[in-house]
């Protein structure tokens, strides 16, 4: 299956034919497909090296089974993303599709700003494409991801993974939220917890450990990624490696 046939799947966005500054919105949204192509196309490299990645582990605690039921769900991921243009949310690619997100941001916040401006126009000039842009500005917020969820109190439970897609389980409930920074408590194993505060900004988040309240862990661990609604997708920065990690809000 061709990257262009998955392009056309995922529904880049039209061109505008408004009137004001019509110019500039046409611009960033040609510089949006053209980013968009880009990091479709490298996820979807990212699933052929993922599969490298788990036929080519070499650890003992690991059975040819669980490699081969590993690269399996990759495939299948594949096959999906590539005949739907839905994004992953298998382990293995979550890294990935984080940095898809984080790529797109700015630019992504620059468009809606346009769109806006431009719905600003047409609604004072009444013209009839205010329906087109209506239109187009929610098929953009359909693509980006939501911080709407993330809010004091709530808990968000998941797991870490492995290359084979073993699970550790988390849970984090963020505690205080306030101009953008936020503390909260991370609950490994359902035995340790952890102190952790952090920034979001827009849909991306990032927080680190900076007390160990009981149990017993590194407290040289870093998260960061990005919320999907009610989804929070992190990478772990832990030992050196990076650790895919999925929570979904409760």
């Amino acid at each position: 299956m061709s990257i262009l046939f998955l392009i056309a799947v995922y529904c880049l966005l039209p061109l505008s034919s408004t009137p004001s500054d019509v110019d500039k919105l046409n611009q960033l949204v040609q510089q949006y497909n053209e980013m968009n192509r880009k990091e479709l196309a490298q996820m979807l490299q990212a699933f052929d090296q993922s599969e490298k990645a788990v036929k080519e582990l070499q650890d003992k605690a690991v059975t040819e089974a669980q490699k081969n039921t590993s690269m399996q769900l990759i495939r299948n991921e594949k096959k999906r993303f590539v005949e739907t243009g839905r994004l992953p949310e298998v382990a293995n690619i979550i890294i990935p599709r984080i940095q898809y997100h984080r790529s797109l941001f700015e630019i992504q916040n620059k468009l809606l700003e346009a769109y806006q401006q431009e719905l600003d126009a047409a609604q004072k000039a009444k013209s009839p494409t205010l329906a087109t842009l209506t239109r187009q500005r929610d098929e953009l917020l359909s693509q980006m991801p939501s911080s709407s969820e993330f809010k004091a109190k709530t808990t968000w439970k998941g797991y870490r993974y492995n290359l084979v897609q073993r699970r550790y389980l988390y849970e984090f409930t963020p505690t205080t939220i306030e101009n953008g920074k936020f503390s909260g408590v991370l609950t490994t194993a359902g035995k340790t917890q952890l102190e952790v505060e952090g920034t979001v900004t827009g849909s991306l988040i990032q927080f680190s450990i900076v007390k160990v309240i009981s149990g017993s862990s590194s407290p040289e661990q870093n998260f960061s990624g990005v919320l999907q609604g009610n989804r929070m997708l992190l990478k772990l920065q832990m030992g050196g490696v990076d650790y895919p990690t999925l929570l979904y809000l409760q």
